[in-house]
């Protein structure tokens, strides 16, 4: 049985921010829209361990990867060796976590690393991060074409960044 505030965070990843509204206060206040998803996606999705940072006293990861996702990441690091991800800004690709060969793609000194999936590094550039930090991002991976640039494409799946707000205390752990 989910605690309350594991059954609110599997509400949230069901469910997707539409759009947020950064108020000058610095309050983020999200609107969300029903997240169209598979049966399988949201039976998996539901089979997982919900259980937020916060209830186990941690701070929260600001990236995380569901098991398909570290599934295709180390198929991809056995085939092309040291990669890394970079959260794109919305352009060709949209806003498709973008995965390349380390030492490919060029990081810029001020890009933020958020962590790591699969043992590769997350980034994201400071102006997209103002966007994103109220968010975990979950990537995961479902069928289609990968970015034009990114490792993926060709194999029939991409990977897809899901998110769910931080809750008050991991918010406040993060210093939002």
């Amino acid at each position: 049985m989910l605690s309350a505030s594991s059954e609110s965070l599997l509400k949230t990843l069901l469910w997707r921010p539409l759009t947020s509204v950064f108020l000058r206060s610095g309050a983020h206040v999200p609107e969300y829209a029903p997240l169209r998803c598979s049966k399988n996606t949201r039976k998996r999705l539901t089979r997982a361990s919900f259980q937020t940072d916060s209830e186990a006293g941690t701070t929260p990861a600001r990236v995380l990867a569901t098991d398909a996702a570290l599934e295709l990441i180390a198929e991809l690091k056995a085939k092309y060796g040291e990669i890394l991800f970079h959260q794109s800004g919305g352009c060709c690709d949209g806003s498709s976590p973008m995965c390349y060969p380390k030492g490919d793609y060029l990081l810029s000194p001020d890009d933020m690393k958020l962590g790591e999936i699969g043992g590769a590094g997350f980034y994201m550039s400071p102006s997209q991060f103002e966007y994103w930090k109220f968010t975990q991002l979950i990537i995961d991976v479902v069928p289609g074409m990968g970015g034009m640039f990114s490792l993926e494409n060709g194999t029939g799946r991409r990977f897809l960044t899901r998110s769910r707000v931080f809750t008050e205390a991991e918010a406040a752990s993060l210093g939002l």
